[in-house]
């Protein structure tokens, strides 16, 4: 397992290297950058763990007893359940003999390490990581409330892993623009706003077509309750604005806009991740319909809503204009009238964006 990691990072291109490794693949993985820390290992960045086992030996006797160890090696193979083949396996007593050489508390990383580890996992005591992380600076342990799958607790770990990967800073193949931020509350930003008040508008226009606010709606939105905006400048062949998006100071996303003819080259992601960098907690309400707009949030670390108390929660003077609620899947779907137009009534999802402090406390 520790060779086929030097071999797939001998394979990577240039760029950084993320390490991410679960139970025993974690193990190879502390294991990897202890033995080739002056080689390949020095290409690696950071490091995600989930669910690490440290010592894999001692964990097995701890659940099939002494007695069973021993039939273990007499006979040569134990049958254990595998949760990705979701069947029983036999597993070969060679395995142990060769982790017995392996001791995981020696080992010496250097790259900065996140650890997530459930509470109620009974493969790996969480109490393991407890110790691992104490001694040692570069490592932030976060504990949930999970078992060793942390399967009820995904969107969490995305969120940490978007924000600590800094998924960000990588756009793809995306058009090379320049994001800028005006906070509206500021009488200086609000003037350099004015500037591109119109053009605001007709990013916005194309954008939404029918489905947009009007331009006088728009601003009152924007400046009744004051809002960041953030502008996407193409300079080639000209500076021009291509994007544009607005946040509430209490984290509440507006719109976000790209013209039609440069949606899917990154330029909405860019102004997204430029909101997080001063937004560390958002509330983005799209509608049920928006397909693209739900993967860009989930692409940037945002998750569904799935509780009606945090729902009604976010949604404030709007929750007076709700009507129905259904479950879909791992998401909330919710009826509510327009502000604008009581009569009419539309069907939203809600996703939310919580900075990695602010998810889950570190132990």
């Amino acid at each position: 397992m520790i060779e086929r990691i030097r071999k797939e990072i001998r394979a990577c291109p240039h760029d950084p290297v993320f390490l991410i490794g679960s139970s025993l693949g974690a193990t190879a993985a502390l294991h990897f950058m202890d033995r080739f820390r002056r080689e390949e290992a020095a290409r690696v960045e950071r490091i995600l763990l989930l669910g690490p086992s440290y010592d894999f030996v001692e964990n097995r006797l701890r659940d099939v007893g002494e007695a069973a160890m021993l039939d273990w090696k007499h006979t040569g193979s134990h049958s254990f359940y595998h949760n990705s083949y979701e069947k029983d396996v036999d597993v070969h007593y060679g395995l142990i003999e060769d982790l017995a050489q392996y001791e995981t508390d020696m080992v010496e990383v250097e790259a900065p390490i996140l650890i997530f580890h459930g509470s109620r996992d009974e493969t790996v005591p969480c109490e393991q990581s407890v110790k691992f992380a104490r001694s040692r600076r570069n490592v932030r342990l976060v504990v949930l409330d999970s078992d060793h799958q942390l399967s009820d607790q995904l969107d969490t770990v995305w969120s940490g892993t978007v924000e600590y990967f800094d998924l960000c800073r990588f756009h793809g193949r995306g058009l090379p623009v320049r994001t800028e931020t005006f906070d509206l509350a500021d009488p200086g930003d609000a003037a350099r706003f004015d500037l591109h008040r119109e053009e605001f508008w007709s990013v916005l226009e194309a954008a939404y077509q029918s489905r947009s606010y009007t331009r006088e709606q728009h601003l009152e939105r924007i400046y009744s309750l004051p809002h960041k905006v953030f502008l996407a400048f193409a300079d080639a062949p000209e500076r021009t604005l291509v994007g544009c998006s607005y946040v509430r100071m209490d984290g509440k996303r507006g719109a976000t806009a790209v013209l039609p003819e440069l949606q899917g080259r990154g330029v909405g992601r860019q102004l997204i991740c430029a909101s997080l960098q001063h937004f560390r907690h958002q509330v983005s309400e799209i509608d049920l319909a928006a397909l693209a707009m739900e993967h860009l949030l989930l692409s940037c670390g945002f998750v569904p809503v799935n509780s009606e108390e945090t729902l009604k929660r976010h949604l404030g003077n709007n929750l007076k204009r709700l009507r129905a609620t259904r479950r879909d899947g791992d998401r909330l779907v919710y009826h509510r009238r327009s502000q604008l137009c009581p009569d009419v009534e539309k069907t939203f999802v809600m996703y939310e964006y919580n900075a990695l402090s602010e998810v889950a406390e570190p132990a």
